[in-house]
């Protein structure tokens, strides 16, 4: 009896982290939504050079691409975001012009 309450107790512990963890990574759908929300803040600022700066207006464009009474609103994963950045920040400065300027180049260089 204190084998199956053991075990039952493990799976519970397990089924929670694994859905904790879960829950906090974008599925395909939301990474590519962030992809292109930075991909379109790089377009609009070119100037833009700094990380946290880049953060501040992905995010801005992030939260407001969503109309305040949609029903859903999308979330956004600032773990990622900063990861998809930092992606960005890593291409050489050539990539990085031409990645300003053509979306899909940008889109096909991150993640």
């Amino acid at each position: 009896m204190k084998k199956l309450s053991f075990l039952l107790i493990a799976v519970m512990i397990f089924s929670v982290l694994l859905i904790t963890v879960w829950m906090k990574m974008p599925n395909q759908e939301e990474k590519a939504s962030h992809k292109a929300t930075l991909c379109n803040v790089m377009r609009d600022n070119p100037k833009l050079k700094q990380e946290d700066q880049i953060f501040e207006q992905v995010e801005f464009m992030y939260g407001n691409s969503t109309p305040s009474y949609a029903y859903k609103k999308p979330k956004f994963y600032d773990a990622y975001a900063r990861e998809l950045i930092q992606q960005f920040l890593a291409l050489s400065e050539q990539q990085q012009a031409v990645a300003r300027k053509d979306y899909r180049q940008c889109f096909d260089h991150l993640d």
